[in-house]
């Protein structure tokens, strides 16, 4: 039987995707038994430590993959680092080791290591606490998220998508070639999979949008064409269009969306020069932060997989 990832529009990239490929990676499922009620979803905005403000505009942030902790770039009195908040108990302290940082935040999978940039350099520190390590060269701009086998995915402007090592840096493959005259952003690793999300910015309509590929070979599959950035989390695709966040069941296996996309945020800020909005999202825990453009505050919504409808 014909891949289903060869009966849409692809992109050739320096990676695989396959239907062997695709079936071998498993979908995390949240089974709730018949007789367990639902938790209702909850939103609540968080308060940052007095005197603090977010170092950017928009606010720089991540959700833990557990979604137990945000990672946030803040300033205080002159003095950029990054900080975590704990959600269940709201304590936030800074973290040694990432004065000066001027990117996104990234955990590590198992969220024991958070991954910013500082002085141009792509660098590690433990969340709890201890000297941070240099990775790689690095934009101060890029964006990068961290991913199976300790390597993280790293986007400069200008620049293909590439694989580096978390532990030093190595670059070890280009694993998009774009098109002249487009560009290849926001990647994003699927949780357990040799698989990711990069949007492609292009002139050209079809080529524009949300892509799923595989690090190992072959085509892109286009998943989303309005769609800026995209994050797997269990069952559910949670995607950016224009200034909402919408949510909606996916299918690994097949490489498919099905039921209606919801949206769970609207009017989020968005960055002035790439246009991506500020939000990220749990692999686990169903936890969503996002940036209110009206207040400018961070709101975080738990148990959010409630409203998804499953048809």
């Amino acid at each position: 039987m014909t891949s289903p990832l060869r009966r849409r529009p692809s992109i050739v990239i320096s990676v695989t995707v396959t239907a062997i490929v695709l079936a071998a990676v498993g979908v995390l499922w949240r089974g709730r038994g018949s007789d367990v009620r639902p938790a209702r979803p909850n939103q609540h905005v968080v308060a940052l430590p007095q005197g603090a403000t977010f170092a950017a505009n928009p606010a720089g942030f991540a959700v833990s993959p557990d979604g137990a902790e945000i990672a946030m770039t803040l300033r205080l009195a002159d003095r950029v680092e990054v900080w975590t908040w704990r959600l269940a108990t709201l304590e936030a302290r800074p973290l040694a080791g990432t004065d000066g940082a001027t990117s996104l935040p990234a955990w590590s999978p198992d969220g024991k290591s958070i991954a910013f940039v500082s002085g141009a350099k792509l660098r590690r520190v433990l969340a709890a606490g201890g000297p941070a390590e240099t990775i790689v060269d690095l934009d101060a701009d890029a964006v990068f998220d961290w991913g199976v086998d300790d390597t993280l995915l790293v986007a400069a402007r200008g620049e293909p998508i590439r694989r580096v090592a978390a532990a030093g840096g190595a670059t070890i493959r280009q694993v998009t070639h774009p098109i002249s005259g487009d560009q290849h952003e926001a990647p994003r690793f699927v949780p357990g999979a040799r698989l990711f999300l990069f949007f492609v910015r292009s002139d050209v309509a079809f080529r524009q949008g949300l892509w799923l590929a595989a690090l190992d070979g072959g085509n892109a599959l286009k998943l989303v064409p309005q769609a800026g950035t995209g994050a797997v989390t269990g069952e559910f695709l949670v995607y950016s269009v224009d200034r909402s966040v919408m949510a909606q069941r996916f299918d690994t296996t097949a490489a498919a969306l099905y039921g209606m996309p919801v949206a769970l945020a609207d009017h989020v800020r968005l960055d002035a020069a790439s246009h991506r909005p500020a939000y990220s999202v749990s692999v686990a825990g169903d936890v969503l932060a996002f940036q209110n453009d009206s207040d400018g505050a961070l709101h975080v919504l738990s148990d959010w997989s409630t409203l998804v409808p499953e048809k």
